[in-house]
């Protein structure tokens, strides 16, 4: 019963070693304990799907970008290879960013990623010729970060100090904003809220408050990322007075800032907007703001909202 036995388990482990690749039946004594190590670490060995920090998307000539906590220098490059633009002094880029908009024009994106630097941009530039026109590329030059102001005991009421007279004349910036042209309307307002002066930029956006529209919403969200809180709390009350789902879209940015005093004016916007993305921000806030205030705040809002529907 014993040689019966022997021989049934030389047999099995004679059909094992067959069932072998050849290099592990001879000649390898390690292969076989590696083999079952790796089997045995093989069903508990974690998964990990490497997640892209940004997303960036050319299409039709409108740039599409998604970046939560990306390396600015490194977005920025990103869209250079993406749309060609000629980068120069990226090196100087520096800090996080987290930004997220959809078919806007090339000027109009960099302007809300690169709200707290000075840059110079310069458009694609097609020359005519004989051969049916030269393209030059668009040219991005980053000069630095914007001098952050002095900080003062209370900086939302400064928006409503008295204009320079200089600079603004009847309650209106001297450009453009209220133009039937949406172009002229982009650019003037571009530039209004990239102006040094703190009255000027104050002004644009109280300007953009009053005419409302898509393209005024698109225009405070850059006002959203000043340097100045003054100027981001009233582009979240421009946000409040323009309303619709449109203007709780742009209030993202004030959400994630880093004043409370920001979100939780944002938090109150977004309760009197209403709406899904409205509701959808408050129930973000409620559940990740690292300020018990603004929790809050946030499921109090949110379920004002809930109850009347």
């Amino acid at each position: 019963m014993r040689n019966g036995g022997r021989e049934v388990a030389r047999a099995i482990m004679s059909t094992h070693a067959m069932s072998l690749p050849r290099p592990m039946r001879r000649g390898h004594p390690y292969a076989l304990p590696v083999l079952v190590c790796s089997l045995w670490l093989w069903p508990v060995s974690p998964v990990v799907a490497a997640q892209p920090a940004q997303l960036v998307h050319l299409s039709e000539g409108r740039l599409t970008v998604a970046a939560h906590e990306a390396l600015l220098r490194a977005l920025v490059e990103d869209i250079s290879r993406e749309t060609g633009l000629r980068l120069e002094g990226g090196e100087r880029l520096r800090d996080e960013v987290t930004v997220r908009f959809r078919r806007r024009t090339l000027e109009e994106g960099l302007a809300l990623i690169l709200a707290g630097w000075r840059y110079t941009f310069t458009p694609e530039v097609v020359a005519a010729s004989d051969d049916g026109g030269v393209s030059t590329p668009a040219r991005l030059r980053v000069l630095g970060p914007r001098r952050m102001p002095v900080p003062t005991a209370d900086v939302d009421e400064r928006a409503d100090r008295p204009a320079r007279p200089d600079r603004v004349a009847r309650g209106r910036v001297d450009t453009p904003v209220d133009s039937d042209d949406l172009a002229v309307v982009r650019r003037a307002g571009l530039a209004a809220l990239r102006d040094p002066d703190r009255v000027v930029r104050a002004t644009a956006v109280k300007a953009l408050a009053a005419r409302g529209g898509d393209d005024a919403v698109s225009l405070l969200e850059l006002a959203l990322r000043d340097s100045d809180l003054g100027i981001r709390l009233d582009a979240i009350k421009a946000l409040r007075t323009i309303g619709g789902d449109r203007a709780a879209r742009g209030s993202t940015a004030a959400v994630h800032d880093r004043s409370c005093r920001l979100r939780l004016r944002a938090v109150d916007a977004l309760g009197a907007i209403g709406g899904p993305t409205a509701r959808q921000l408050l129930d973000y806030v409620q559940a990740v703001d690292r300020d018990r205030t603004v929790r809050t705040v946030a499921v109090q809002e949110l379920a004002i909202l809930r109850a009347g529907h």
